[in-house]
Order: structure tokens, then sequence, then C-alpha cells
């Protein structure tokens, strides 16, 4: 009988990009212990992570390989491994995909024994160590803490009539679901969450949340608890809990530590049942100094240029999330001043600053950006910050404004600089307008930031997955990829930085958009005769010194 054999695991490292053919060589001429693992050695050199090494075994032992987000216990399968079993044999129940419950083990010798165990058909995944511990704490522990407020829910509601009121067993259910609601929000807010996800599948209610732009799931708690979670979240926001038919829309504080913490709150019903999302505004982290935003420094001194003016319109494009609030934000407070009267109408006002007066629209009052910006006009301003440009009304508005003697801040959609021209054309201000008026315009998007604990140098050519990392690799010998670490959530990235590109037209420039020329034509003109750097170019300045990877460039600007 021929048994197979394993592959070595240094090749593995190989084929990760991990290491190079030479640089295996050479740990494998001075790795003299072969009682030691080569897997366990390069750990212990710090050449691997952790994660490297469960993924490198997963690939040795032809299994699925788990990353930790995605180490994440369904409730509704937690009956399928005993608690005693998940300890012993250090396995996790996953979810159930295609009829078949999905095994995450640490170690893939556990399953001649779990084979003999488990009562249902399994499929198998290798999950690292950590990943179990963690998701092992969170699914067991959780659970018996849900058994116990479900019992006390039906307990509570029992008591209805009997001798409780009914606001008293309210008051009680509340207690118990309000700690589950505390400890998944103070957990969003640890882990630099943005936004919470609560929604109903067709048999749990999950718990997502945003991190660095990526949803992540979090928890997930049996159906029965839908009702009292959403119902919970509702009333903090100052919601009408016996509204389910329409969306509803408020606000909640959460403390967190000395500080308190903003957060909106949006319901939706959906054919599964109500969802709300909870966006995250910590106006304590929020970084709102211009030389600290991120830009190159040539951009920046072209943007600080444009702020000195005193009149004309700056706007600031790209996709919803990608960041423009934080650079409008920072252009204000790098302007504001004792000297200058700074008027802001905003929908909704995320960051209080001194000085300025910030006005929040209200569409059901009657208070629309069109209306606030005729009011604005008449209170004497300097600067005026538009939250967003969203029709004819309010451009027509803010141009006119920019070109009678107010420096004029807003937003727009984009897809980048050039075409906030042609944007401003459709919507239906003339192009001899738009040359008269516009002062610059910043595009940018995000990209996470790799993170400093674990990324891994790549300078093999033939390792690269991509043409930005060939270009990369031979102007400047390596580009670095993101692994993952305990550091990071084994995700490889941590936090988020803009890439940007600034649109400044001179007098060649502003003639071409007063006669209409095309953004490819325009792009162009700008490269060429005027050294404008794309969002691309940005991106791939950092990407050079370390600060991100090809993958996230390429992603978030679209390039096949």
């Amino acid at each position: 009988m021929r048994l197979n054999k394993k592959r070595p695991m240094g090749s593995i490292f190989v084929q990760l990009g991990i290491l190079t053919e030479e640089e295996l060589i050479k740990i494998l001429n001075r790795h003299d212990d072969r009682e030691t693992p080569i897997g366990d050695y390069l750990l212990k050199q710090k050449k691997i992570t952790a994660e490297d090494l469960t993924r490198a075994t997963a690939i040795q032992s032809e299994h699925k390989y788990l990353p930790p987000n995605q180490v994440v216990v369904d409730a509704e399968v937690v009956k399928f491994v005993p608690k005693e079993m998940a300890l012993e044999f250090q396995a996790l129940p996953i979810k159930m995909e295609n009829d078949k419950l999905l095994l995450a083990v640490v170690d893939s010798t556990v399953l001649v024994k779990l084979n003999d165990l488990l009562q249902i058909p399994f499929d198998v995944a290798i999950c690292s160590s950590q990943s179990y511990k963690a998701a092992f704490s969170s699914a067991y522990e959780k659970q018996e803490n849900i058994q116990q407020i479900l019992r006390k829910i039906s307990d509570d509601s029992k008591t209805i009539g009997a001798t409780l009121s009914p606001d008293k067993a309210s008051m009680n259910q509340n207690t118990s679901v309000e700690k589950l609601i505390n400890n998944f929000i103070q957990d969003a807010i640890h882990s630099k969450a943005s936004d919470i996800h609560v929604e109903a599948d067709d048999s749990v209610l999950r718990v997502r949340v945003r991190i660095d732009g990526i949803l992540h799931e979090r928890e997930t708690f049996p159906l029965e608890l839908h009702s009292a979670i959403i119902s919970r979240l509702k009333l903090v926001a100052n919601l009408d809990i016996t509204e389910k038919r329409i969306p509803q829309d408020g606000r909640m504080q959460i403390p967190a530590g000395k500080t308190t913490i903003d957060c909106r709150v949006s319901t939706l019903p959906t054919i599964k049942g109500e969802k709300v999302v909870m966006r995250i505004l910590d106006k304590e982290n929020l970084n709102v100094n211009i030389d600290n935003i991120g830009m190159d420094n040539n951009l920046l001194k072209k943007t600080k240029q444009i702020l000195r003016c005193s009149s004309g319109i700056i706007l600031v494009t790209g996709p919803t999330g990608s960041g423009k609030t934080t650079t409008v934000y920072s252009m204000l407070n790098y302007i504001n001043s004792m000297e200058r009267n700074i008027i802001t109408v905003e929908d909704p006002v995320e960051y209080h600053f001194n000085l300025i007066n910030q006005v929040q629209i209200n569409p059901k009052a009657g208070l629309t950006f069109p209306s606030s910006l005729r009011s604005i006009l008449r209170q004497d301003p300097d600067v005026i910050m538009v939250g967003e440009i969203r029709d004819e009304e309010t451009a027509q508005i803010a141009v006119k404004a920019a070109l009678t003697g107010h420096l004029v801040i807003s937003t727009i959609h984009t897809n980048d600089a050039v075409a906030t021209v042609q944007r401003l054309v459709d919507i239906g201000i003339e192009p001899y307008i738009v040359s008269s008026a516009l002062l610059g315009v910043v595009a940018q998007r995000l990209v996470r930031k790799i993170c400093p604990h674990c990324g891994i140098e790549i300078k093999d050519p033939t390792k690269v997955n991509n043409y930005i990392e060939e270009d990369i690799i031979a102007t400047v010998g390596k580009v670095i990829r993101a692994t993952g670490c305990e550091h990071c959530h084994n995700v490889g990235y941590q936090g988020r930085m803009p890439v940007f590109e600034v649109f400044i037209p001179d007098n060649e420039l502003k003639l071409a958009i007063k006669n209409g020329v095309s953004d490819i034509e325009m792009q162009k003109i700008a490269v060429e005769k005027h050294g404008f750097t794309t969002m691309l170019t940005d991106g791939k300045n950092k990407i050079k010194r370390a600060l991100t990877t090809a993958e996230e460039v390429i992603k978030q600007l679209g390039y096949k």
C-alpha cells in the first residue's frame, strides 16, 4: 500500500510567497535542531506569523484554511458539539454549509476520533489556536448567558398580570438585553469600527461591524432575541418602538471610558424583520489637522494655497465613506480664525468647532441646503461650507456665492477630480461659470494601511500578483504584503489612509473647461503640462513607502 507523503512545509512557505527559495535554503542550513519542526523554528525566529503557520498546515493536510475573521460560531449550530467535546478536541462548529456542518479544528489528527463521536456529516477547516480560543469563549460562554436571558424573558412574560406590572417585566428584560447590547457595542468601539449592523437572518440574529471599510461578523443570537434587542436600541435612540413599517432615524450616546460617543441610528423594515445600523461618530479620534491627513507635501502645499483665496469654490470628491468629511473639516480647521465668519450647513453635523456657526438641515421643518444657503448669504459670511452639492439649486447658489466674494467649500460625488467639471455642467452650471468659480478639486479614496507588526517583504519578481507590484519591484526592489497577526485581528491591515489627487485649473485649463474639453483630454493636459498626479500615482508612492499594498490600491481605485 502506498502512503501519501506530506509536502515539505518549507516549500509551502515559498509557494505562499512568505519565503524565497534562497531564504529557505539558508534557513534549512541553519536549522540544526531536527527535533523542532521547521514551522515552529520559523515562528520562533519571527520569520513567519502564527497565521502563516496555520495556513501552511491547512495546505499540508489538504484542508480548508479558516482565517480568524471567519472563525465565528453560528448560535444555531453550537448544539452539535458539546462544550466538553469542543474543549477536549479544540474543535468548533462554525455553520451549516450545503447540509453539512463546517467544523474548525486546530489539529487535523483529532478527526479520527471526531468521526466516531459526531452524529452529523461535517466538513473540516483548520484554524489557529488563538482564533479557536477567542471563538470558543464567545460561543459557549455567550450561549449560556443567552439561555439565561431567554429563560428570564420567558419567566417575566409569564409573571405579567400575576405579581409584576408590564412595565416592571419590561424593565427586567431590558436589563438583561442591555448587557448583550452593551457588550457588542463596546466590542465595536474597541475594534475602531465605524458601523454596527444588527439584522435578522433565516435562523439567527446577526451582528456585523465595519472595520477599515470591511464588514466582519461579530455575534449571532437566537432569533427569539430579535424583538427585544431591536426594541431596546430604538428606545435608547428615542424612536417609536411600536412603528415597524417605516424607516426611522435617531441618535444615542454611548459611554466609552471617560467620554461619550455619539451614534446615529437608522432602522429599516425588511422581509425578515427590522434591521438597525448604528454609525459610530468618534469625535475624540477625528483627525482635523490638515498636516496629518496623509497628503503628500506637494499636494498639501497646493491645497493650502487655494484655501488662502478669499473667493471661489473648492470641492472634495469621492464615494460615500471615502473620508471627504474629514478632509473638509481639516480645511475648515486650517482657515478658522477670529477674523473670519465661517458658516456651515451640514447633514448631519459630525464635529463641533469653536468660532464656526454650524447649521443642521431639517427638511421636515423646511430647512434644506438651498434654503439654508439663502439665509447664510444674509449673515455676512467669509467662508461657507455646504455639506454636499446634490442638485442644481444648491449648485447654483453655491457657485453664485463663490463668484460674489465668498470662499465656498463643499463635497460632490464623482469618480475623480477632473470628472467634477463635467459633473457640475451636467447638474446645470454653464462651463464658463465653472471655469470662473472653480479654485480646485480634491479627489480621494481610503486604502487600508499595512499592519506594522506583520507585513512581509516580497523581493522575487516571479511572486508578484499584478502590474503595480511588477512596477514597484522594478523601481525599489521590493513590495510589502499583508499577512495577519494578533495586533490587526489577523487581517494584515490596521487603520486606513487616503490617496489623493488635487486638480487646480490654471488659465490654460480654465480655457479648456470653458471650451468644453472632454475629461480625458483635460486630464492629459493636466498631467503632461502641469504636473498633475493621479490617485493611482499617489497610491504607488504609498506602496513604495510600505504604507499600503498594491491589492488595496487596485481594489479601491477600481483598476483591473
